[in-house]
């Protein structure tokens, strides 16, 4: 998928506004198959967070398991990902005509501070704002 930014096209999965991601980060839409992946990293991603209320990694499974069951629930999401694992994600739900909202950002603690985040999260703004002004 290719995203067009200020009049030019962009790669989603390196590029955001025409800034190259880091080294070795990748970007693309979740699935249902990071369901894990995702409860791991959001745990440690709101510790210590006013959005933090003592939630274990069961209650995250859930919580991203009831995020995933959502309809449309990855149209507008997406994960950074450096090796093998999600370092950061930006869950967004679709909600009717008004576009959707992002419902979740998460950062690898070893990986917070870096930008990583912006990725993701500019891509989910972009697909949500085109889906509510397609030209």
């Amino acid at each position: 998928m290719n995203v067009v930014r200020h009049g030019h096209r962009a790669d989603p999965r390196t590029q955001r506004a025409g800034v190259p991601a880091p080294e070795g980060i990748d970007v693309r839409q979740p699935t249902v198959e990071d369901a894990e992946a995702l409860a791991l990293l959001m745990g440690p991603a709101y510790r210590g967070t006013i959005d933090h209320h003592g939630e274990t990694l069961d209650d995250a499974r859930r919580e991203v398991a009831g995020y995933l069951s959502e309809p449309g629930a990855l149209e507008h999401s997406f994960v950074a990902t450096g090796g093998a694992r999600i370092v950061s994600a930006s869950l967004a739900s679709g909600d009717g005509e008004a576009g959707g909202f992002i419902a979740y950002v998460m950062t690898a603690a070893d990986c917070k501070g870096m930008g990583i985040a912006a990725y993701p999260v500019g891509l989910s703004i972009e697909s949500m704002a085109t889906r509510v002004c397609p030209g």
